[in-house]
């Protein structure tokens, strides 16, 4: 899973971060069912660093505030049953957000989603 800030989308659905000081944030999670995330303080994103217009455009030239793409591959072993499974393939899904702020609180509206 990957968090990035202010990504642009590119051709063939690639990422790209648009702000230097803000890197992508990249989680590993182990194989299974119900995983759960928990972020680490300190990681993120300082709100106040930007304009709240900013924060709210709906992906004005390709950018959006917030992309999170998710990531499975099938490693070589789990193989598909009918074996028709490319060993090493990966799925992705990438959600694209923007920031909704309602009295002091900022929320998170999904916007476009790609698989």
């Amino acid at each position: 899973m990957t968090v990035i800030f202010f990504a642009k989308q590119g051709k063939d659905c690639s990422l790209a971060p648009m702000k230097e000081s803000l890197p992508p944030i990249t989680f590993e999670f182990q194989k299974g069912f119900t995983q759960k995330f928990r972020q680490a303080f300190g990681i993120g994103i300082d709100f106040s660093m930007f304009e709240e217009a900013e924060l709210s455009k709906d992906g004005e030239a390709n950018v959006y505030p917030l992309a999170v793409k998710a990531e499975a591959t099938l490693d070589s072993q789990s193989g598909a049953e009918d074996g028709n499974a490319a060993s090493g393939s990966t799925n992705s899904q990438i959600t694209q957000a923007v920031f909704e702020k309602d009295k002091s609180e900022y929320h998170v509206r999904v916007v476009k989603q790609i698989l």
